[in-house]
Order: structure tokens, then C-alpha cells, then sequence
């Protein structure tokens, strides 16, 4: 595979795994998981959690008023 697939299927993996935090964080299969952590590293997939978490929880906040909430 060529480095733009390879940068695609990277992009895709990533952001599968972002769209389900929100409301299927349970349900991520480790096979899932450990797809971003072969990406990332162990770090890398921890801090890529950790900011998806938090926009999630930013996003929500936005939503529901909370502006001392939202960062920017």
C-alpha cells in the first residue's frame, strides 16, 4: 500500500474509534482499541482518548449552556 492509503486507512481507524466514545465507549472491542494503539503507540492512544473524551464533554457542555465550561 502506498503512504496516502496507508494515511487514509490510519485517518479512518482513528476516527472510527473517536465516533464511538460519545456513546458507545463500552462497546469499543479490544481488537478495535488495540487497531489506534498499533497506530499511536500506548501513549498516543491514551492522549488521543483522553482529548476525545474531553470534546465530547466540551461539546456537550456548549450545548446545554455551560459557556464557563468550554475552552476558546
Amino acid at each position: 500500500m502506498s503512504g496516502p492509503v496507508v494515511a487514509a486507512l490510519a485517518a479512518r481507524t482513528c476516527l472510527a474509534y473517536a465516533r464511538r466514545m460519545p456513546f458507545e465507549h463500552t462497546a469499543i472491542t479490544d481488537t478495535e482499541a488495540a487497531a489506534v494503539v498499533a497506530l499511536l503507540g500506548e501513549q498516543g492512544f491514551v492522549a488521543f482518548s483522553v482529548v476525545a473524551a474531553l470534546a465530547d464533554a466540551e461539546c456537550r457542555a456548549e450545548l446545554v449552556g455551560l459557556p464557563e465550561l468550554v475552552v476558546g
